[in-house]
């Protein structure tokens, strides 16, 4: 399917980590999520998504690179949105994602 026929993505959906389907993010911020097997493995922000995500897809970080999917939600704030989806994943786990647990 060519760029510019694919459709707007959903926020919080998830889409395979693929060059096609990131560059179908908006460029505003928000934070995202990564998965792999059906866990999250990170969650992470930026002020533009898509200029961010393409990033994991070349990474050298060996547990980023085991993300096979990611979602997202657009937030004007996405230090603050972070830091609330970071809080929600602990109180829920009682832990952080696995790759956010080692960079902290």
């Amino acid at each position: 399917m060519l760029q510019s026929q694919a459709r707007p993505l959903n926020r919080l959906e998830w889409y395979p980590l693929t060059r096609d389907y990131v560059a179908r993010v908006p460029t505003a911020g928000g934070v995202y999520w990564l998965g792999a097997g059906g866990e999250v493995i990170y969650i992470g922000m930026s002020h533009n998504l898509r200029q961010r995500l393409p990033s994991h897809l070349a990474t050298a970080d060996p547990c980023i690179r085991l993300a096979t999917v990611f979602a997202f939600d657009m937030d004007p704030n996405p230090e603050a949105r972070e830091e609330a989806a970071l809080r929600d994943y602990l109180r829920r786990y009682r832990r952080l994602p696995r790759c956010n647990d080692r960079r902290r």
